[in-house]
């Protein structure tokens, strides 16, 4: 029997915790029937452990392929460097999955009076009178998955008072839920298992 190389047993291992990672929290919704908030930075770290070592590994290819390819041979990790870059730039904040918009709403409310904040609503977010601090608030929609973003250094203290109100109400006060990303999540996780099962299943 071969035994796969180093690189493919380490690349299964990483795989497979991104695979654990899909499913764990959606899973959380489904068992708990309450929306679960998460650092956005946290899903960006997961993605930086998939993506950095196919960069390292297409880096070591690019070298090692001498200069026949030239620039071709780089545009892979040029590729994967510039996504990683992408998710840096969208990843700031919390993210809510499993609310739906009225859920999500109430939730957002509840948890801006009880801080005492007074709010103005636009399309975009929200913006507290007393300070001026604005946060972009994506709303939930169809896919149940909402995201809430500071739009300056001086947004994130109250970003995460609120963010800590909103999980306070979501554990407390029942609401309406959206599953979609949820299942979502768990059957991507799943499909990565099966790929990388597949993948080691090839050297035996």
């Amino acid at each position: 029997m071969d035994h796969p190389p180093l690189y493919v047993i380490a690349m299964a291992a990483i795989s497979c915790a991104f695979a654990a990672f899909l499913i764990v929290f959606p899973l959380k919704t489904l068992l708990t029937r309450r929306p679960v908030m998460l650092r956005s930075r946290y899903l960006f770290a997961a993605l930086c452990m998939l993506f950095i070592p196919m960069i390292a590994y297409s880096v070591v290819t690019a070298l090692s392929s001498g200069e026949s390819l030239g620039l071709i041979s780089w545009l892979i990790p040029m590729f994967y460097t510039g996504v990683l870059v992408m998710f840096w730039i969208q990843m700031r904040g919390f993210m809510v999955t499993g609310a739906t918009d009225t859920y999500f709403r109430q939730a957002l409310l509840a948890s801006t009076k009880s801080l005492g904040l007074t709010t103005e609503e636009s399309l975009s977010g929200i913006k507290v009178r007393e300070t001026g601090e604005e946060i972009q608030v994506i709303m939930p929609g169809r896919t149940g998955a909402a995201q809430m973003k500071p739009l300056n250094k001086q947004s994130k203290p109250v970003l995460a008072k609120i963010t800590n109100e909103m999980t306070a109400y979501f554990k407390n006060h029942s609401g309406e839920m959206n599953y979609v990303m949820s299942f979502f999540g768990i059957f991507a996780g799943l499909i990565m298992f099966a790929i990388v099962i597949s993948m080691l299943l090839l050297f035996r």
